[in-house]
């Protein structure tokens, strides 16, 4: 029975320690939004605020990504909005970009022992505030965008393969908000 138990062990940390090998490896692309031509905001500012702040966000795992969710957006929006009126102001500010991870356990005792189908889940929250200010300073409209998206990774993918998944999470990610954001400037505040 224990040399069972040794085999067992042994061939379950080769399986696992196979799956940290993929000879992909190589550094990802930088996220660019050259692709995306500028939208003009009819307001005369556009200004993004950050007010999330990661560091109080102690289960956000966000910073373990190829890159964090806030710095993603505030690069977004930089480079997607402009303001192309004559007066008022556009803020964008970020409530929330939290990443939070958890693990999916496989039903039945034997593939938990062997790591069968155990998956990584990511969930994406982000939360923008839009608020339109008209050339006097007061405020116009507002609203409230929330954006939600689930990433599950089989636990035994190598790092290469997890963060390109992870990637690609992010920029469909960011095509929800564009997409979003649009809807909203135009049906909503209609300055778009």
């Amino acid at each position: 029975m224990k040399k069972n138990n040794a085999l067992l062990a042994v061939l379950s940390s080769t399986l696992l320690l196979s799956g940290c090998v993929s000879g992909k490896g190589k550094p990802l692309p930088a996220m660019t939004f050259h692709h995306l031509p500028p939208l003009s905001v009819s307001v005369g500012e556009v200004r993004y605020v950050d007010a999330y702040d990661a560091g109080t966000d102690v289960l956000s795992v966000a910073g373990t990504l190829p890159e964090a969710p806030e710095n993603l957006i505030a690069r977004y929006i930089a480079s997607r909005l402009s303001g192309g009126g004559f007066g008022g102001r556009l803020d964008v500010v970020l409530e929330r970009a939290s990443v939070r991870h958890r693990m999916d356990e496989p039903e039945g005792s034997l593939q938990k022992i062997l790591w069968i189908d155990r998956k990584d889940v990511y969930d994406f929250d982000v939360t923008l505030r839009l608020f339109q200010f008209a050339p006097s300073g007061d405020q116009v409209a507002g609203s409230v965008l929330t954006f939600e998206r689930t990433l599950s990774v089989p636990a035994h993918w190598s790092v290469a393969d997890r963060e390109q998944a992870q990637a690609e999470a992010l920029d469909a990610l960011v095509a929800d908000i564009d997409a979003g954001l649009r809807k909203s400037l135009r049906d909503t505040f209609g300055i778009l």
